[in-house]
């Protein structure tokens, strides 16, 4: 069993989760695929856009890290707005795919955001074939609000 703990993420962060970004296994399975579907990305526009991104009042990026120190994943609150943010997850070191991490993550950052940014109400969206990141979100409490979307499903959910 492992355990993780979430902290901001750091420039320092970067050296690891931008070799990731150029993993198509990884981003094949997200709605959030970016430029680097078309582009190698460098360590180096890892920074730019992490500096960037990091200036925003509606955003809040964590990293996920297991009990070692070794760094795993990656968590984005993004449009923050009236205690309402859009969720986003990625378990980079896919040695920690199958292993009940994603779950653990996001049931931890949605403790994590409620407590520490006063955020409440979360929303995503995931592709329809990625039917074990679904089966993980509707165990927490996510619920869909609309399929009818091109091959994606967009759901929410509300704490206490």
């Amino acid at each position: 069993m492992h355990n993780i703990y979430l902290k901001s993420q750091k420039i320092i962060d970067l050296k690891t989760s931008y070799k990731w970004r150029n993993d198509k296994s990884i981003w094949t399975k997200t709605v959030g695929e970016g430029k680097f579907k078309s582009k190698k990305i460098s360590h180096k526009d890892e920074i730019e856009w992490f500096n960037r991104i990091k200036k925003k009042k509606d955003r809040k990026n964590l990293s996920i890290f297991l009990q070692n120190n070794k760094l795993i994943g990656n968590i984005y609150f993004t449009n923050i707005l009236n205690r309402r943010a859009e969720f986003q997850i990625v378990i980079g070191d896919k040695k920690y795919w199958n292993k009940g991490l994603g779950y653990k993550s996001t049931k931890l950052s949605l403790t994590f955001a409620n407590v520490n940014f006063n955020i409440n109400e979360f929303y995503l969206f995931v592709k329809k074939d990625n039917i074990f990141a679904i089966k993980i979100y509707k165990k927490i409490g996510f619920r869909i609000i609309k399929s009818n979307l091109k091959e994606i499903i967009k759901m929410s959910y509300k704490s206490l």
